[in-house]
């Protein structure tokens, strides 16, 4: 059982995400009815390796959006939604964790790994989020 190592406050806990020009937008919305890429796509060994540990828990991603992470990952820069800013965020996983505080008590947190794409620099990060189970 994971152990937090900071006590997690409650306004943080149940704060709902915002839109903005600096809030990552959710690509499910953009790939709702686009079909699967047809073109292959040459990956090295190294790029295949961090593909694979990417999706190795991946329980909440589609094809659509692994798709759009490969391709980010191997150098495609193409934003399919410009409107929404040059953030995306791809929700890969969701779990349900307990978790336990430095007061000893245990509360049970939804843990969510998202992939951040920032189309304006080319560069990713894996964000990890935690809520609270209602």
């Amino acid at each position: 059982m994971p152990v937090l190592s900071t006590p997690l406050p409650a306004d943080l806990l149940n704060a709902e995400p915002t839109l903005g020009t600096a809030a990552p937008w959710r690509l499910s919305i953009a790939f709702m009815n686009m079909p699967p890429p047809q073109e292959p796509i040459d990956l090295t060994l190294e790029v295949r390796q961090l593909v694979q540990e990417l999706f190795r828990d991946a329980n909440c991603v589609t094809r659509p959006e692994r798709a759009m992470i490969v391709k980010f990952i191997t150098g495609n820069r193409h934003n399919p939604c410009p409107a929404y800013g040059h953030l995306a965020s791809i929700k890969l996983s969701s779990h349900l964790r307990n978790y336990t505080q430095f007061d000893n008590t245990n509360i049970q947190l939804f843990e969510e790994e998202h992939f951040e794409m920032n189309f304006l620099t080319g560069q990713w990060r894996r964000v990890k989020k935690h809520r609270r189970v209602e």
